[in-house]
């Protein structure tokens, strides 16, 4: 371009979601463990407050960081290194929540901080999202995807990564199909007026004048 050769990019960027040329996420992990530490270490700053408002603060402004569109990138039958990661940045998080020590265990710290472990969280979350999806009308685009996803955790083969098909491992697919059906589109508008009359058979009575 103008006499310059322009390089591709080995990673792209997409709705603030990182993935390089082969469809892997790790660079996007990592971005967001360094977002989710520098938020987390701003509220470790703040004082005189209880720690179930810590636990709410954390719930937050940390854990969305670490789960933005972990519905594309987490698998929740083979992340362990991505799990490895977010857990210690829940860990770190927890530490300072409860006070407690840094060898205290990591389910030790969310038993007592009432707080979901990381792989649960990321497992309910895609569920979540799957449910929500099998409501809409079966001439929705997205179907499309979710018979792919449904026809690939039935299959066992060499195909690539797909991270709703295998959330779909941790689901009862008869019970999405019970779910109900609920249509986006908006309603047509009333076509009624905005006034009526009513008419009244008999006839207005004349008041009695007094005085």
């Amino acid at each position: 371009m103008n006499g310059k050769t322009v390089e591709p990019s080995p990673t792209t960027k997409l709705l603030s979601v990182v993935f390089d040329q082969e469809l892997r996420w790790k660079g996007h992990v990592q971005q967001a463990i360094k977002r989710a530490i520098k938020v987390s270490i701003a509220l470790g700053g703040l004082r005189h407050l209880r720690q179930e408002q810590m636990r709410q603060l954390y719930q937050a402004c940390v854990t969305p960081v670490m789960d933005y569109a972990s519905t594309v990138w987490h698998d929740p039958l083979r992340d362990k290194t991505h799990l490895l990661l977010l857990n210690t940045v829940q860990k770190t998080a927890l530490i300072r929540i409860l006070s407690a020590f840094r060898t205290v265990a990591t389910t030790t710290l969310e038993v007592e901080a009432h707080d979901l472990p990381t792989h649960l969280r990321l497992r309910h979350r895609g569920q979540n999202t799957i449910t929500s999806l099998h409501t809409r009308p079966r001439e929705h685009p997205i179907w499309g995807a979710l018979r792919r996803a449904q026809k690939r955790r039935n299959s066992i083969g060499s195909y690539a990564r797909f991270p709703l098909a295998e959330s779909l491992k941790t689901m009862n697919l008869g019970r999405l199909d019970e779910l109900e059906t609920i249509d986006p589109r908006p309603l047509p508008p009333c076509r009624a007026e905005s006034f009526t009359e009513i008419e009244n058979g008999s006839e207005p009575r004349e008041g009695k004048r007094t005085g």
